[in-house]
């Protein structure tokens, strides 16, 4: 009885490491390099945190949003799920908080817009710090 009952918990809770590694919700500085619009920023997923109004009559922005964790999530997706089936699911006990453990560790990248004046939309200089 008992073994039907965590056999039956870890088929359905199997995947959670998988998931977490395959999914990389950031932003990379190849996404930004050709936005040309406050709009297009805001639609990566850049949250807007100073705006500042400069003597010489440009509008300056400053964003800041989650960055990629890089190009391994498929590889570590896919040696999460042959560990997971190697084991019968038990991998998922270490490997969801060590997957957990990764997420929490965002790295952040900076964008600097720079607008022609106070009330365009169109980015004039676009300076980004991964």
């Amino acid at each position: 009885m008992y073994l039907i009952f965590f056999a039956t918990v870890f088929i359905f809770c199997s995947g959670c490491s998988v998931e977490k590694a395959a999914s990389d919700p950031g932003i990379s500085v190849e996404d930004l390099r050709n936005l040309r619009e406050k709009d297009q920023l805001l639609a990566q997923g850049l949250e807007l945190i100073q705006v500042r109004y400069l003597p010489s009559g440009q509008r300056e922005e400053f964003f800041k949003g989650r960055a990629k964790k890089g190009d391994f999530g498929a590889g570590r997706a896919v040696v999460h799920g042959v560990l997971d089936v190697a084991t019968l699911g038990l991998w998922e006990l270490a490997a969801t908080p060590i997957e957990g453990a990764i997420a929490n560790e965002a790295k952040w990248i900076a964008v600097r817009a720079l607008y022609p004046d106070y009330y365009s939309n169109k980015i004039e200089k676009l300076d980004i710090t991964p």
